[in-house]
């Protein structure tokens, strides 16, 4: 597991954004965070979950190169759902960190 470590006086930088099969969506420059070593509540975990989970259903499995699945109209559904993640995040997580928000 990747733990999350505070520097002194330094707020902790975390991106925020999906990608396939990741099953999570904070990610640190050491890679991904574990869910439980993040400190947001477990409601929280379940939702961000759900939507990595869905995030994974954009992707035609069988041809990857072909085009995503979803329509505009979807992807910017998804997007808005994922900012208002975010921000759940963000209140959650606190000061102590810098999460930066990148969508696709």
């Amino acid at each position: 597991m990747i733990k999350l470590f505070k520097k002194k006086n330094k707020k902790q930088k975390l991106w925020f954004m999906f990608d396939y099969c990741a099953g999570w969506c904070l990610w640190t420059d050491r890679g991904f965070t574990m869910s439980g070593e993040c400190g947001v509540s477990e409601e929280l975990i379940l939702e961000i979950k759900a939507m990595c989970k869905e995030y994974d259903t954009r992707l035609n499995w069988e041809s990857p190169s072909d085009p995503l699945l979803w329509s505009a109209e979807q992807q910017a559904d998804f997007n808005k759902r994922a900012e208002n993640l975010y921000k759940r995040v963000v209140e959650e997580l606190g000061p102590e960190y810098e999460v930066k928000l990148h969508l696709c």
